[in-house]
């Protein structure tokens, strides 16, 4: 955020000396002697401490300046998992209820780089260092960034998981302690929290001064049964102009650009597959074949367990050394100049 100063009212000056003339007489003659007048070192001093209060008020964080965006994953079936992503953007002020709130679009881009959805818009705006967010036409506060351990605000969650654990949508957050982080050389609060023991709603991240959860922006319900995955989230990056990029260690692909997409292609081991591999199961080496054009070409491979969890990374174009990997199903990922693959194998 670039700091612009606007003065709709310059101060200005009361015709008033900068010196008082006092006279004395002596012996001989009268000699003027100048000293500085006491109502002009008063403004002065009052100008000062204007300014320093100014630039204490322009120094907070703001939330959601307009252009900001925050790219989340967005993952799509099982293993392998397709990964397209959802973009958060700060667009403009909008009026809602007497306040001037930030409108904020949610666009998800599918993982086959085809489909666009439109999710809807949030609506949002900072107020003594608290984020509010509207939720059931009513305001609820999503962040104090004033609160100290063991402070609490009620939140209000809504998604998917909690429509289907049929929960009350009236959480508590607890602050467990509050530390310091910087970013590109700014300063920021890091809240870590808790659900409250009643509540249904929860961080599952970190909270940074300005970015966020490092998960998701809004509030997760708490998973009611265990086969239902998470399909949104980490955050991948945060942008704003004044801020600048950060780039989330949430995020395992942070190697690449935050508005990658991920689709995997299955391979097998047909006699036509463009993509052979042997043997499966394997003790040690899983041999690769490519067609004759990549064999020598930048060939990435990724390994992965079953959790999606990356173990293993490397360039290669003939085997890859999985010895030392414990007996379990795993996946490849192969990413050439042309596509990217994967396909799974058993370690004995």
């Amino acid at each position: 955020m670039k700091l612009r100063i606007y003065n709709k009212h310059p101060l200005r000056f009361a015709s008033v000396p900068l010196f008082s003339i006092s006279k004395r007489k002596n012996n001989a003659a009268s000699h003027a002697l100048v000293h500085p007048g006491k109502p002009i070192i008063l403004k002065i001093k009052l100008m000062i401490v204007l300014l320093m209060l100014y630039n204490g008020v322009s120094s907070q964080t703001e939330w959601a300046p307009v252009g900001a965006k925050w790219h989340y994953s967005r993952n799509e079936g099982t293993m392998p998992t397709n990964e397209g992503y959802v973009l958060y953007e700060s667009v403009k002020d909008t009026l809602i209820q007497e306040k001037t709130v930030r409108l904020i679009s949610k666009t998800y881009y599918h993982s086959n780089g085809i489909d666009v959805s439109d999710l809807g818009n949030e609506y949002m705006y900072q107020e003594n260092n608290k984020v509010f967010y509207l939720k059931n036409d009513q305001f609820f506060t999503l962040y104090d960034f004033n609160a100290r351990a063991g402070d609490s605000w009620t939140i209000y969650g809504n998604d998917n998981l909690g429509d289907f654990c049929n929960y009350d949508p009236l959480g508590e957050i607890v602050v467990d302690s509050v530390k310091n982080i910087t970013i590109n050389d700014k300063e920021l609060k890091l809240l870590y929290t808790s659900p409250a023991a009643s509540s249904n709603w929860g961080f599952n991240d970190v909270i940074i001064e300005q970015v966020g959860c490092l998960t998701h922006m809004l509030p997760q319900a708490l998973e009611c049964v265990l086969d239902i995955p998470s399909h949104l989230g980490p955050l991948r990056c945060y942008s704003d102009s004044f801020l600048g990029n950060y780039k989330s260690t949430r995020w395992d692909k942070s190697e690449y650009n935050c508005d990658a997409l991920f689709n995997y292609t299955a391979v097998t081991d047909r006699e036509d597959s463009r993509i052979r591999y042997f043997p499966n199961p394997v003790e040690d080496y899983l041999n690769l074949q490519f067609p004759d054009a990549r064999a020598h070409g930048d060939v990435q491979v990724e390994i992965r367990n079953i959790n999606g969890s990356l173990l293993k990374t490397g360039h290669t174009a003939k085997r890859l050394f999985v010895g030392n990997l414990p007996s379990g199903v795993y996946y490849v990922t192969i990413t050439t100049s042309e596509e990217r693959s994967s396909f799974k194998f058993i370690k004995k």
